[in-house]
Formats: structure tokens, C-alpha cells, sequence
């Protein structure tokens, strides 16, 4: 579990390996977070080959983000690119857009960023410090509630809402301009019904009693879906008020979860790649390589696919038949995603390249 997780946090939904989610308690104390948090991310030329961790698109833009705040933005779909304002220098692992000008950003630290003008300036709506505040409420609720599930659950808020407790999130999903989800390590989750100007901790409304790691979160705009370790689904509507568990039939993480064709698809660990027309009763496709799973990206009305070694895969939704890209060697590919002019963007350790291959 220990690689798996090191290797989901380094890249896009599911990282290459050398940022490690810390211990819950005992290793980043809170003034150690003061300077990351603090600091605005540096302006830095070698921006497009630092690490890489997760991209979207706004409108015709691309957004990118990764290591030490950096946030690079391309308008000529990824020949160049510009880094953009960004006021902390905290890993970043997860981006969305709602529309071309409303996005969110989140990675370590509990930071939750947000911008109005398509990825070049960004502000922070969320840090370690007020989800701790968060927590603590979310604690004192809880822990007298009339639901014996949710009195249960509320250690786990307790846990994470110690100074010491890093808050790593690793995705986030908007049902509308208005409502959205951050999910993270050890069972974090957090919503909001304003666009992001107020959180509210939501650790004890989630059926994850050991605190797994939660990888991922897609929405087909009735349903909400959240995938983790060890198998964790949490299944919930979008105006509800719990999520519950429900068993895809294996054990094994879940990286990354997408909707897609009137399809719910979820990939993970050693290869495997389920899918479902209701979000709760799942079946696997068979015949891929046993290689876990790093990443779904949409791509029109098809599917892009990478796993851990690299290899890069289309997959149709309609008739789940995927064909292998014939990507050039020689980048140490972690996520594609498309440009917006039939070619490809990789992202990884390496930066940030634009990828000759075979239109998808």
C-alpha cells in the first residue's frame, strides 16, 4: 500500500513515487507549514520540466499544475506556456474547471485554490490552517449527533484536525458553479455550496471507518461517485447529505474514476479497469496489461487511459475496446491529456511535452 500510495501522489491522479503522504501525526508540525503556505510560488524558467502532476482544460486553454505551487497555462494547445500567479508553494495534485475562466486548485498543506480568469491568477480559499478550524467544528458536531454511524466517525475529525496532521487533498469535482468536492488522504473530504467561499469538513457524513485514502471523485451530474484504496467506493447524490460504501466486488485501489457515454469507469491498481451503467453494480474489462492504472482523462467521446509504465490507451465507451498509442520513447509519460488541436500533452517527472503520436 505504502508504493501505491507514494506513487498516486506524485502524478496527476496517481503519482511516480518520491512525495510520500506523511504519517497522519508526528511529522509536519504546524509552523513548518507557515513558510509554504506563506510563500508565493517563484517565478522559475524551468518551470515546464519540473514535476508535473495534474491538468485540465479551460475552454481552449490548458492548465497544468505539480511541485512547489507551480501552475503553467498554454493558448496555443501546449507549444508554449506561462507559469501563473500562484500565492502559495505547496505541491499542487489536482485541477478542475468549471467553465473557461472558473477553476479550482488543491494539493498539500489543505490548500484549495481558486481563479476567475482561466489560470493566470490565482487566490487561496482553504489552507491547513482554517480546515484544521474546520475539522474541530466538524468533531464537536459530530460527536454528539443522533447518528450512531456519524458519533463513530467523528475520531477520525479529531485525528485530522490536529495542528501536526498534514491535509493532503487529491481531487476535487464540481457538480455546478456551486457545488463542489475536495477529497484526500486518510478519508478526507470536504464540500462547498458557495464556489469555494466557505468549506464545510464532511470526514463523518463519508462510510470510510478506517480512513482510507480517497484517490478520486466524478459526478454525472445526479450521482457522485468517490474511489480510493483497498477497494473504497463511497456512493452518494449530489444533493444528498451521506455517502455510503459499495463493493465493486474487488479489493484492489481505485486512481482515478470518470463518467463517460452514460458509462461510470473506474481504473486502478495491477490493470484493472471497471465499468458500470448505474454506478453501483460494476464489471471488468479484461485483456489489458497488469499494470496499474495512473490516470482517465476525457478526450471528445472517447476515453484516454494511462497506467504506470508509461503506455497510453484509447478506450470507447460504447464498445469498451481500447487500442494502445504509439507513443514516442524517451519521456517518462504519467498522464495524457489532448491539446485541443488533435495532438496529445504528457505530463510527469519530466515536465510538461507535447507528444507525436497517432491522433486518438
Amino acid at each position: 500500500m505504502a508504493l501505491t500510495t507514494r506513487f498516486r501522489q506524485r502524478v496527476a491522479s496517481a503519482a511516480l513515487a518520491a512525495l510520500a503522504i506523511p504519517p497522519l501525526v508526528g511529522t509536519a508540525k504546524a509552523e513548518s507549514l507557515l513558510p509554504v503556505l506563506d510563500r508565493p510560488a517563484t517565478p522559475n524558467g524551468l518551470a515546464e520540466q519540473s514535476v508535473l502532476l495534474a491538468a485540465a482544460n479551460a475552454g481552449e486553454r490548458l492548465v497544468v499544475v505539480g511541485e512547489r505551487g507551480i501552475v503553467l497555462f498554454s493558448d496555443d494547445h501546449g507549444l508554449h506556456w506561462q507559469q501563473a500567479v500562484v500565492p502559495v508553494s505547496v505541491t499542487l495534485t489536482t485541477v478542475t474547471f468549471a467553465t473557461p475562466t472558473l477553476g479550482w486548485a488543491a494539493g498539500h498543506a489543505g490548500v484549495i485554490l481558486h481563479t476567475q480568469d482561466g489560470g493566470k491568477t490565482w487566490q487561496k480559499q482553504l489552507d491547513g490552517h482554517i480546515a484544521q478550524r474546520l475539522l474541530q467544528a466538524e468533531y464537536a458536531s459530530a460527536k454528539n449527533d443522533t447518528d450512531p454511524k456519524r458519533v463513530a466517525r467523528s475520531a477520525q475529525a479529531k485525528a485530522l484536525a490536529t495542528p501536526e496532521a498534514d491535509k493532503p487533498f487529491l481531487a476535487l469535482h464540481f457538480v455546478d458553479l456551486n457545488t463542489g468536492y475536495a477529497v484526500g488522504a486518510y478519508g478526507l473530504l470536504f464540500r462547498t455550496t458557495d464556489g469555494g467561499k466557505h468549506w464545510d469538513a464532511w470526514v463523518t457524513r463519508s462510510d470510510n471507518p478506517k480512513g482510507l485514502h480517497i484517490y478520486a471523485v466524478a459526478s454525472d451530474g445526479k450521482q457522485l461517485l468517490l474511489a480510493g484504496e483497498q477497494g473504497l467506493l463511497l456512493h452518494g447524490d449530489t444533493d444528498g447529505q451521506a455517502f455510503t460504501a459499495i463493493d465493486s466486488g474487488l479489493r484492489r485501489s481505485f486512481f482515478s474514476v470518470s463518467h463517460a457515454a452514460g458509462q461510470w469507469w473506474l481504473a486502478g491498481l495491477q490493470g484493472s479497469l471497471l465499468h458500470s451503467a448505474d454506478g453501483k453494480k460494476f464489471e471488468s474489462i479484461s485483456g489489458l496489461p497488469p499494470i496499474s492504472w495512473a490516470s482517465i482523462q476525457k478526450s471528445d467521446r472517447q476515453l484516454l487511459l494511462t497506467n504506470q509504465a508509461g503506455m497510453a490507451f484509447v478506450l470507447d465507451p460504447g464498445s469498451s475496446k481500447t487500442r494502445q498509442l504509439p507513443l514516442a520513447p524517451g519521456f517518462p509519460i504519467a498522464t495524457v491529456f489532448p491539446s485541443g488541436d488533435g495532438g496529445l500533452i504528457g505530463i510527469g517527472l519530466r515536465g510538461v511535452k507535447r507528444l507525436p503520436s497517432t491522433t486518438p
